[in-house]
């Protein structure tokens, strides 16, 4: 929209784990770059690179580009799965119908972490919004685990990252 700030998948996991972090990375543009950062990116790589791969009804895409105009939020999602469903979401690039679920990938052991959590609802709203769909479940991969952490996309989770949104979008 018009006079919106421009708001990044990641601003939003900064703006849930910490309104100084949020400030001092997307105001003030300070990178806080640590040995954990460090090997986060390189076990990135993988996914960092674009792809289409195909296995028994699921197409995985990686390194996708997301967006939201309504709230003008946008971003790279790591990975996102697509099952195919005769009542998902028409995926035009695919070709198919699909139910359409994103991927985050971490580093370190698996946890519950609400700014990761933030930012997979972050990229479930520019999904919906670019596919016309309800999705319903989001998942965390957790590198050195080798491990998955799923939960369902509630209204409370949505609301968390709507708040956040309004706050970025209000802030002076």
């Amino acid at each position: 929209m018009i006079g919106q700030k421009e708001i990044t998948l990641s601003s939003i996991l900064d703006f849930v784990y910490c309104k100084r972090r949020y400030y001092l990375r997307s105001v003030e543009r300070q990178e806080d770059i640590n040995a954990y950062m460090e090997l986060g990116k390189e076990e990135h790589e993988g996914v960092d690179k674009s792809s289409i791969k195909y296995d028994s009804g699921k197409y995985t895409v990686t390194n996708m580009t997301v967006y939201s105009d309504k709230y003008n939020l946008y971003g790279i999602c790591d990975e996102v799965i697509f099952e195919e469903s005769l009542d998902g979401a028409y995926i035009d690039f695919l070709g198919i119908n699909a139910d359409i679920y994103p991927v985050e990938f971490k580093h370190g052991k698996v946890r519950h972490c609400n700014e990761y959590i933030a930012q997979v609802v972050a990229q479930t709203i520019c999904l919906e919004e670019m596919y016309q769909c309800s999705i319903k479940k989001g998942s965390i991969y957790f590198v050195d685990a080798d491990e998955y952490y799923d939960f369902d996309i509630s209204e409370a989770l949505r609301r968390m990252v709507y708040d956040a949104i309004d706050y970025i979008q209000n802030y002076n």
